[in-house]
């Protein structure tokens, strides 16, 4: 099967957007345990500040991704950080790859020679693997 990528560009393709987006932001906090919240990100992408995409099976959306350039003086050149990741539940890992590839493709427009996304739940280990993505850190954290 094949999907269709968009870059959400309107400010009428936004608003038609934020239902998935919201429902996203729900599930991924949800799952992870922390705040994604659907009006922060839409004013992201509101302000140009993020890129959104949908997948699309047909005429339904089955996936949202977000994306940020990363313009960090330390490193000689940008990252794209993938904020978002999205996919319906039930949608094979093929949703997912088409919303990855559009990414990757956004990231070589843009100057980008590395993506990075952020996951708290080990069960991405593999499937990062698997997308041609490398561990580059393990981040250790505890109250005071």
């Amino acid at each position: 099967m094949t999907y269709t990528v968009a870059a959400i560009t309107t400010e009428p393709e936004l608003r038609f957007a934020y239902a998935i987006l919201e429902r996203g932001c729900a599930r991924i906090a949800e799952r992870e345990g922390k705040g994604y919240f659907a009006p922060a990100v839409y004013a992201d992408v509101q302000a140009r500040r993020a890129v959104l995409f949908l997948v699309y099976d047909g005429p339904e959306e089955v996936g949202c991704f977000v994306c940020k350039v990363d313009n960090d003086s330390r490193t000689p050149t940008p990252k794209l950080i993938v904020s978002l990741a999205y996919i319906e539940p039930g949608e094979p890992d093929a949703v997912m790859q088409a919303g990855l590839d559009k990414c990757r493709e956004f990231a070589a427009d843009v100057g980008c020679t590395r993506i990075r996304f952020h996951a708290v739940r080990r069960g991405w280990e593999k499937r990062a693997l698997e997308l041609g993505y490398e561990l580059v850190e393990y981040v250790y954290e505890r109250g005071v």
